[in-house]
């Protein structure tokens, strides 16, 4: 019966260190980090890109029309 009890309080002892040890791992992460933080500011984002060459799409269209006029916009998606 004693060796049943001294067996439950190894095994608790066992986790109970493995659950700190584990804890302690985490928690150190966070300190050897720097945390930097900047002020957000509102404002526009522009991408420019100049580029050379050719455009093939994959599917071709043949606008056909009854009358004559000139397209101000075709909504292509």
């Amino acid at each position: 019966m004693i060796k049943k009890h001294i067996r439950k309080i190894v095994i608790l002892a066992v986790f109970l260190i493995i659950g700190f040890l584990v804890y302690r791992n985490f928690t150190s992460r966070n300190k050897n980090g720097k945390t930097e933080s900047v002020r957000v500011t509102r404002g526009n984002l522009e991408d420019i890109m100049t580029i050379s060459g050719e455009i093939d799409a994959e599917e071709h269209v043949n606008l056909r029309f009854q009358t004559a006029g000139r397209i101000s916009w075709i909504g292509v998606k």
